[in-house]
């Protein structure tokens, strides 16, 4: 196929190649592309060396990363066995790799460039032709995830400007090579403003699978499929040969009860009561198969099923397989799933020849346990692992024969209106099915057990998933390509476009927190123009709430704080709240202190004491970490205490153990951990680089300190300020006693309301919040919160809770606000009077102001005259012209010019009286004067001496001065107006 493959890339700048998972097109397309030349450059071409690049594209880092060094083994350019890519001379690799957080062997001889998709996105931000790339490689596209729609839409821009350039001769052409593992291919052969003219052609490639036999239920049971999926297990182990089993389930939770399950029943151990389980912490492997095992491209696949891409501009890591908040209470799960199965008949029966190892899977584990899954067996043992669909793609799990599909996912579904998301199990899609079936069939024939029936799989499976950007929220690519100029979103090409809603809602949340401005698209059409503050925000690979709340904090000598604190709410909550978030087994409930105590117990006793120790330590967990300053306040002390936990270990593994030890100790998860200390030390990088005029050690050395004391009251006060400054139409007020009519499902009393008139129904604190009270008195009455969530309650009906929710002052709301569409400034109050402001240069008033949809009253807030008099509704107490009347007062009562401090002593009246409003002729020719010339601030004054007219003003003081204290009064006017005329021309 090579041939073909290569000259249909050669005769099209478009070409769609179309091949089921494990054909091997992500490792061997890239070297038939380098081995064809079209590396090669000329002496016309803009290329530094002569040479050009092939960029591959992923969609997760951990794929980049082992696919660059598998190709680089393949291609003979690594000496260990593809273990590494090194820089050879200080000159790079022939194959090289660049990640959010790390990069190997990219250099002048690099020629084929694996990177995750952001990385790309960065680039073409900054050079939309990509100038140094002969091809781009997007693989996964089947996948369509936000980084790759966007990109295939600005690539779609990049084609025809390249074959234009290659007309000219100062480039060749690009070569857009789109890979997709299904046939979903009409979104772009069919898409005319993607690909205007000829479309794509595609390419097929056969793929390497086996023959699978698929089984599909009779009857389909729809509630408690964890037993009947156990059952299924159980029986395959019974009654099939030998071959891995690997069973399909919607998140950890789940998983952990299934894997408890089949060990109890499956494993020797299981048979005593008192050591029934074995964790994965039992299996032991040695070091050096760990750390081949890690090394290899199979393995380490803690990021493969989440979200995040380096650069990412779309969101936070949500980590959806493993969120657990759908459905009932976990114990409530467990007593309904074990009644059924006394009722079914139970799977105890341990008659199967075969030993058996049951092992989990999912994203937030371990580097170590994940490989364990990948380890060798011994002789008539029995693989069975229990993912989420981490294992339906890019994977490939030893020795499975057989697959237990429930049929079901973890989605997380989000309504553009309201901005409520909830996470939801549903079917999968057809196409996804028939990826789960094929894992059974990589390294031999294999049989996949489908859970539900024919009718089913016809009748409510959709033939592929919907494409990512009709999932999520779209702020944060709005904003991106707003960056890039690309003034009306609408028009964009998207492989798929967005409803018309979800972009409504991006543009006005971007107008709500002030990175977008709306008052030109009256004028000029299109959907708002960004602001400074949103290309700032822009710059930073952070959500745009999270960019906010870093550059505010920053302004107010905050950066290392901020940096750990837009850390956490990148990633999902590292704190453990579930007692049954460890397999059982673990070391959770059983310290030795407590050895004594138990075995003097019966057995009743002792399973009551051991459930009584397991809350102990899980409230002391809890209380550990809580602060009355939020969940995020909480969670930048866990990630300084483990910062500091680390300190001074210089050995990677031993400091590795040490913070895994402190997260085991302290009810944290290790992965998430993980991934906020390197997203802090890739922030600080990046401090240095855009936000080097900041204070702190971040913007000066680029790095973090281990030893970040927790911050003082006043600067919590300041980090609370900028949390809310990002999340300004997020924010929620406690409804007055009475207000919500008694519900046995709720707390009335406990209940929120958002300032969004979109969300109808009532918050709640989420009761994993460290600030959730069951009496409400101890609540704080103003909120922000960083999302809401529809979760389902044990009567059926449901419940929204807010996440990572911070306490805030209503006295500074206002003041935060200022800018945004959420503030309605009402009437200038006549107390307390208009004060001038140096450092801002202008004149503040005291303005009564109203907060979000809901209209709420805020204390009156001082804003800038000259806006408060172009928007307030007032009744006639102030006018247009009062800017300049109070600007005139403060002049002359020394307060606008620092040379002028003195001038009350030699004026023969009251400054006062020029706010009083009398007609006094000195006081309305200052006035007309100011307002004639525009001149209501220090620097308009300067700028007036300076370019207009050096006497200014000078013959209205003449009526103001002192009879003998005009000469001296002319002397002290002709120094100052030198002095800064000399500054303003500087």
């Amino acid at each position: 196929m090579e041939f073909e493959i290569i000259d249909a890339i050669k005769s099209n700048d478009v070409t769609i190649i179309c091949s089921e998972t494990g054909s091997g097109k992500s490792t061997q397309i890239p070297q038939f592309l380098y081995e064809s030349g079209i590396t090669l450059g000329n002496a016309k071409n803009e290329v530094e060396d002569d040479g050009l690049v092939i960029g591959v594209t992923q969609p997760r880092r951990v794929a980049a990363v082992s696919t660059a060094k598998r190709v680089c083994y393949e291609m003979g350019h690594s000496s260990d066995n593809g273990q590494s890519i090194r820089n050879q001379h200080g000159n790079g690799n022939l194959v090289a790799y660049q990640t959010r957080y790390e990069s190997a062997g990219l250099g002048s001889k690099t020629r084929v460039k694996f990177m995750t998709d952001g990385i790309l996105l960065s680039e073409i931000k900054s050079d939309l032709l990509l100038r140094k790339y002969s091809a781009i490689v997007l693989d996964e596209a089947h996948e369509r995830n936000l980084n790759t729609d966007v990109l295939l839409g600005l690539l779609s821009a990049s084609l025809p400007l390249r074959r234009k350039a290659a007309a000219e001769g100062s480039l060749p052409p690009l070569k857009l090579i789109i890979m997709s593992a299904t046939l979903r291919v009409e979104d772009f052969t069919g898409n005319d403003k993607l690909f205007p003219g000829n479309p794509p052609v595609v390419v097929k490639v056969s793929g390497r699978t086996y023959p699978v036999t698929i089984h599909h239920s009779k009857l389909t049971e729809l509630d408690n499929y964890e037993t009947v999926a156990y059952q299924k297990v159980c029986k395959i182990h019974r009654k099939l040969p030998q071959g891995g089993i690997l069973v399909f389930m919607t998140g950890k939770q789940e998983i952990i009860r299934m894997v408890n399950r089949l060990r109890k029943a499956l494993t020797k151990k299981g048979t005593d009561e008192n050591s029934r389980f074995t964790d994965t912490k039992d299996i032991q492997i040695s070091e050096n198969s760990l750390d081949d095992l890690s090394n290899s491209n199979a393995v380490i696949l803690r990021d493969m099923d989440d979200e995040e891409a380096d650069g990412d501009l779309f969101g936070k890591n949500d980590d959806q397989d493993d969120f657990d908040d759908v459905g009932i209470e976990d114990d409530d799960v467990d007593k309904t799933s074990l009644n059924l199965e006394r009722q079914n008949g139970g799977c105890l029966d341990t008659n199967s020849s075969l030993n058996v190892i049951i092992l989990p899977l999912y994203s937030l584990m371990s580097a170590q346990e994940q490989a364990k899954v990948f380890a060798p067996l011994s002789e008539g043992t029995r693989l069975i692992v229990v993912a989420t669909n981490i294992a339906e793609t890019s994977i490939t799990i030893p020795g499975v024969s057989y697959v237990v599909d429930i049929g079901r996912q973890k989605c997380r579904n989000y309504h553009a209106g309201t901005g409520v998301a909830s996470y939801d199990v549903m079917w999968i899609s057809k196409a996804a099915a028939d990826q789960r079936a094929g894992r059974a069939g990589r390294t031999g024939p294999g049989h996949c057990y489908r859970l539900y029936s024919s009718s089913i799989y016809d009748r409510h499976f959709d033939q592929f998933a919907l494409p990512e950007v009709l999932t999520r929220p779209l702020e944060d690519v709005v904003l991106a390509m707003k960056a890039m100029n690309i003034f009306n979103i609408a028009e964009f090409p998207f492989p798929t476009p967005p409803d018309s809603s979800q972009l409504n809602a991006a543009i006005k949340l971007l107008a709500n927190i002030g990175c977008v401005d709306l008052s030109r698209i009256e004028r000029h059409g299109g959907d708002g123009s960004i602001t400074k503050l949103g290309a700032a925000v822009a710059t930073l690979p952070l959500g745009v709430r999270y960019g906010k709340m870093l550059l505010v904090a920053a302004q107010a000598n905050l950066l290392d704080y901020a940096i750990a604190l837009v850390s956490i709410l990148s990633e999902s909550s590292p704190f453990i709240h579930q007692a049954d978030d460890k397999l059982d087994g673990d070391d959770l409930s059983n310290p030795e202190d407590d050895d004594n105590f138990l075995s003097e117990l019966d057995e009743v006793d002792r399973n009551a004491a051991l459930k009584k120790i397991k809350e102990q330590k899980k409230t002391q967990r809890k209380r550990r970490w809580k602060h009355d300053g939020g969940d995020i306040l909480a969670g930048m002390l866990a990630i300084g205490a483990y910062s500091y936990a680390s300190r001074g270990s210089k050995e990677t593994k031993h400091t590795a153990e040490t913070c895994q030890h402190f997260c085991e100790e302290n009810g944290l998860n290790s992965v998430i951990m993980g991934r906020i200390q390197k997203m802090r030390v890739h922030l600080a990088k990046l401090a240095k680089q855009r936000l080097g005029k900041a204070e702190g050690f971040a913007a000066k050395v680029g790095g973090i300190l281990n030893t970040m004391s927790p911050p003082n009251k006043s600067q919590e006060d300041l980090l609370k300020q900028a949390i809310a400054s990002g999340l300004l139409d997020n924010v929620a007020r406690r409804l007055p006693p009475g207000t919500l009519l008694s519900d046995k499902s709720v707390a009335p009393r406990a209940a929120y309301f958002s300032c969004r008139s979109t969300i109808s129904q009532p918050l709640f604190i989420d009761q994993k919040s460290v600030l959730f009270q069951r009496d409400f008195r101890y609540l704080p009455e103003w909120v922000c919160y960083d999302s809401v969530v529809r979760k389902p309650t044990k009567d059926g009906s449901t419940i929204s809770t807010m996440r990572n929710v911070t306490p805030i002052d209503v006295s500074w709301l206002g003041k935060i606000s200022q800018g945004s569409q959420l503030l309605f400034l009402g009437d200038i109050a006549n107390t307390p009077i208009p004060m001038y402001d140096s450092h801002g240069d202008r004149i503040l008033c005291s303005v009564t102001t109203k907060y979000g949809d809901r209209g709420w009253l805020l204390p009156p807030n001082q804003v800038d005259m000259k806006k408060a008099l172009a928007k307030s509704n007032t009744s006639g107490t102030f006018l247009l012209d009062d800017q300049y009347r109070w600007f005139a007062r403060f002049l002359l009562e020394g307060k606008i010019i620092k040379e002028l401090s003195n001038l009350p002593k030699f004026l023969n009246d009251e400054p006062a009286i020029i706010t009083r409003k009398k007609l006094v002729p000195k006081v309305t020719l200052l006035v007309s004067a100011l307002r004639d010339n525009e001149v209501c601030n220090a620097g308009l004054l300067r700028k007036h001496w300076a370019e207009k007219d050096n006497k200014f003003l000078f013959k209205n003081m003449k009526a103001w001065a002192k009879r003998d204290e005009i000469t001296e009064l002319k002397k002290v006017w002709i120094s100052a107006i030198k002095k800064n005329k000399e500054n303003w021309e500087k």
